[in-house]
């Protein structure tokens, strides 16, 4: 328990399962002493970050995945739905305002009220939802020379998306371009790229917002490709044991890691969660922008009907039930993950009898 403290004091946060060696150690046995309350009782007095008291998380059933709006699930979200564009009319008679005016002349760099901020606002807040849920990233800008419409950045705290550019000419009649940029805090203005993307040099903390991840192929989901972006993966082992008796042959786990697939199995022999046996990996597939206890969760869900419960003893002698084995082939996990990335697991579901995944 000293351990652990220590841990948490030097990281901020108790060991994860996910890690490896001595972390990972740390987190199995934090977990041995969350499930036993004779430990829970011994310890308290040493558990100085209410470690030992933290809630357990519940296994996910399907109907709380579809209950909860999550995009693996659905498409009712719509990353890419959100407004690219103010309104037409509005362009239109800013533009008649153009025309009938001398040549603007400089910068125009007063902020004006946005006259359609109504249809900006559910935009912001998706964008600020999608950067705290972890769907999209923000990326450190020295500047952004290149810039394209619907981009969105962060400078001086506030997000600012580019709603337009315009082909002008400046004052001595050379051709610019020129940014409509509307801010989540109501207003709206017109710099020339080059100003703005001096106020992103200026500005140290300034970041772009990158598009969602979730996307298929190699910048996706799940990467085809490796990616510095790799958020961990999903992996699919089989045991070489003899246990459970009568199905060692044909379970398959689904399980998760932020590091080596193939280390995590390598130490099965002494892993509960691999029923302490050896096994062999069968399939991996890598994440980029989500986390991997999400997508396992999703996909535990999608296949409880298939779910084969084991009771294992950890070193206290307490019964734990290890929820990772299904009866699958790696073939209906791939069908499966196709599905997420089309968004269309929701309207599917995994038929234990005939061993397939159909429609609803």
């Amino acid at each position: 328990m000293a351990e652990i403290n220590a841990f948490r004091e030097e990281h901020g946060r108790e060991p994860s399962a996910d890690a490896t060696g001595s972390e990972q150690q740390l987190a199995w046995s934090l977990q041995a002493f969350r499930e036993n309350p004779d430990k829970v009782r011994q310890l308290t007095p040493i558990d100085h970050h209410g470690l030992l008291t933290a809630p357990v998380p519940r296994p996910m059933t399907l109907a709380d995945a579809l209950a909860s709006d999550d995009p693996l699930f659905s498409d009712a979200y719509g990353l890419s739905d959100a407004p690219t564009e103010i309104d037409q009319d509005l362009l239109d008679r800013m533009e008649e305002r153009r025309k009938g005016a001398r040549r603007i002349t400089g910068e125009i760099t007063e902020r004006r009220r946005c006259e359609v901020f109504g249809v900006w606002k559910a935009a912001f807040a998706r964008l600020r939802e999608d950067i705290n849920t972890g769907r999209r990233r923000l990326i450190g800008t020295a500047g952004a020379r290149q810039v394209e419409k619907g981009d969105s950045f962060i400078v001086d705290g506030q997000i600012s998306t580019i709603a337009d550019i315009l082909d002008v000419h400046d004052e001595v009649g050379l051709p610019r371009k020129r940014l409509r940029v509307v801010i989540d805090n109501g207003t709206e203005y017109e710099p020339y790229v080059e100003s703005f993307s001096k106020a992103l040099w200026r500005d140290p903390n300034s970041r772009r917002i990158a598009e969602p991840d979730g996307k298929m192929q190699g910048d996706g989901l799940f990467a085809s490709t490796p990616d510095t972006r790799r958020t961990g993966c999903i992996y699919a082992a089989r045991t070489l044991g003899d246990e459970p008796r009568g199905y060692a042959k044909d379970i398959l786990k689904i399980g998760r890691t932020k590091g080596n697939p193939a280390r995590r199995v390598a130490g099965a022999s002494n892993d509960p969660t691999f029923l302490r046996q050896p096994a062999h990996l069968v399939r991996q597939w890598d994440l980029v922008g989500y986390e991997p206890k999400d997508v396992e969760g999703a996909l535990h869900a999608f296949f409880s009907e298939a779910a084969v419960l084991q009771e294992m003893t950890d070193g206290f002698g307490k019964k734990t039930t290890i929820r990772e084995w299904f009866l699958l082939t790696p073939e209906i996990v791939d069908e499966a993950i196709q599905l997420i990335l089309q968004r269309k697991i929701g309207q599917h579901r995994y038929d234990a009898q005939e061993k397939k995944i159909v429609a609803k």
